[in-house]
C-alpha cells in the first residue's frame, strides 16, 4: 500500500472515478480501490464504507475502516482525486469544528 501512495504522489499512478464508489489508477500496475459498505437491517450506527476493495495487478485484498491500510487508502486517493481530497479536507474541518464545540464549557444558566 505505501508503495501505491508513493507511486501516486510521483505521478507514475494516473487516477479517476470509474463508478460512484469506484477508483482506477493506470499507470505500471493496474489498480483498482471499491467502496464496501455492507447492508444493514435497520438502523446503521455508521455512515459510509466500511471497507475497501483494493485489487493490485492480480492481487486482491480488503481493508477495513480504522485500520493502518485503511488510512493508506484514504491517502492514496486524496493524493489522486482532486474530489477525494477537498471531501476528505470538508471532513477534517467539519469534524476539528466540532471538537471545538464540544470543548467549550456550557454557559447556561442555572
Amino acid at each position: 500500500m505505501r508503495a501505491i501512495l508513493e507511486a501516486t504522489r510521483r505521478g507514475s499512478l494516473k487516477w479517476r472515478q470509474a463508478a460512484p464508489e469506484e477508483f482506477e489508477a493506470s499507470g505500471p500496475v493496474k489498480i483498482r480501490i471499491v467502496q464496501v459498505t455492507p447492508l444493514i437491517a435497520g438502523d446503521p450506527e455508521t455512515a459510509g464504507p466500511q471497507a475497501f476493495e483494493v485489487t493490485a495487478g492480480t492481487v486482491c485484498f480488503y481493508v477495513w475502516d480504522g485500520s493502518v491500510g485503511c488510512e493508506l487508502v484514504r491517502q492514496i486517493l486524496s493524493a489522486g482525486l482532486a474530489s477525494w481530497a477537498d471531501h476528505s479536507g470538508r471532513i477534517d474541518r467539519e469534524t476539528r469544528r466540532m471538537i471545538q464545540k464540544l470543548k467549550r464549557p456550557n454557559k447556561r444558566k442555572r
